[in-house]
């Protein structure tokens, strides 16, 4: 279920949908505590790993079992009121679909996060500006669903400016694009709101009612990187975060393979100075091909190592992680090297069903990044498409 004409946006009192890093654990995984926050960083990304809300185990005020209309969940203390909290929500086990919606203030906004098919685990990030109270509206409508809320850290204000939720690509009823289902290549132009100097600009990318399977590559510019940022599997809508640098304005969206209708929403942009700045897409690893991993599917916990040409004050990077060709269930966690694995993920896959998520990470030893995949074997590839300094 697409939320009227409004998929993973937001709005009410500045939420600023999606964007970045980590969220469920498998339900068969014991629910470890949350991490301890880390000293703020003054212009870069405060990693502050925790588990908000878990309603397979009663986590976060509510009872345990699947909800349906409105709940809530609170950051902690140590998130400060104005920053740009980064949150994952995974909706699980649904016997029918629905979608989520998180948002501050009093009226829901006509966009959603997260949208749920029967029996799918879905992962979405969130980026919302933290009210004084703290408090986030959780609102799930449709069948009911199972909800996890992980909190990964924050950025300050001036790192990521919001704007009005705003839809600008809808192939299902011509709005940017050519109605009807998308093939090929097609170009989209930025509304006023996103400044022609701004860093990145941030897009929810939805792709929906696929013919077939295939990925969605989002980009600027003449030359079509070799990355991709959604996967297309019949049957299901599957969206992700898209960070890119606008060239005279516009963003260029391919499909391979499809065709596939797609739905595109600009809900923020890094303005000029910011700590966040966009590389690539470069893909770092690649297990099908032994690209930077060994070849094969990977089990455990991998090093990814991090470009040498990144600069001095590198504290965070933003990676793109595809989980393919699983044979059952399990999850990705990414996390600095040399640093206790958290209690939350990044990628949920399911048998037979690509998935991929937006990671703002922290750089750990040796300029590298652990993933730790739990669950069963899955190959796994890895872009990079920018980095916060501070």
């Amino acid at each position: 279920m697409i939320r009227n004409q409004q998929l993973s946006a937001s709005a009410g009192r500045r939420s600023v949908a999606t964007l970045l890093a980590g969220a469920l654990a498998s339900a068969l995984l014991v629910i470890a505590p949350g991490v301890a926050a880390a000293a703020p960083s003054p212009n870069g990304f405060t990693a502050a790993p925790a588990r908000l809300l878990d309603t397979r185990a009663g986590t976060g005020g509510v009872p345990r079992g699947q909800i349906q209309g409105l709940t809530s969940v609170t950051l902690p203390p140590s998130v400060p009121t104005g920053s740009t909290a980064v949150l994952t929500v995974t909706a699980t086990g649904s016997a029918g679909t629905g979608y989520v919606q998180l948002y501050t203030g009093i009226n829901a906004p006509l966009a959603s996060n997260v949208n749920f098919d029967p029996g799918s685990t879905t992962p979405n990030s969130v980026l919302i500006e933290t009210p004084a109270d703290g408090r986030i509206n959780v609102s799930v409508g449709g069948s009911a669903v199972d909800l996890v809320v992980d909190l990964s850290g924050y950025v300050p204000a001036t790192a990521v400016t919001a704007v009005e939720a705003s839809r600008i690509g809808d192939s299902r009823s011509g709005i940017g694009f050519t109605s009807g289902k998308v093939s090929g290549t097609q170009t989209l132009t930025l509304p006023s709101t996103i400044p022609m100097n701004a860093g990145l600009v941030a897009l929810t990318v939805t792709a929906t009612q696929a013919d077939a399977v295939g990925n969605v590559v989002a980009y600027s510019g003449a030359m079509v990187p070799p990355t991709s940022n959604v996967n297309l599997t019949p049957g299901r809508t599957q969206a992700n975060l898209v960070l890119v640098k606008p060239t005279g304005g516009t963003v260029s969206f391919k499909v391979n393979g499809g065709p596939t209708h797609l739905v595109v929403d600009v809900s923020g942009y890094t303005p000029a100075g910011s700590a966040f700045t966009a590389v690539g897409p470069n893909r770092l690893a690649d297990s099908r091909t032994a690209t930077g991993l060994k070849q094969g599917p990977i089990s455990g916990a991998v090093n990814v190592t991090m470009p040498a040409t990144l600069p001095a004050g590198t504290t965070a990077v933003l990676l793109n992680v595809t989980a393919t060709d699983a044979t059952g269930a399990g999850f990705v966690s990414a996390y600095p090297a040399g640093q206790p694995q958290p209690a939350t993920s990044n990628v949920n896959y399911d048998s037979g069903v690509t998935g991929a998520n937006l990671v703002l990470v922290p750089v750990g030893a040796n300029n590298s990044v652990t993933l730790f995949v739990g669950g069963t074997g899955v190959n796994l590839v890895v872009d990079i498409s920018g980095y916060v300094t501070n």
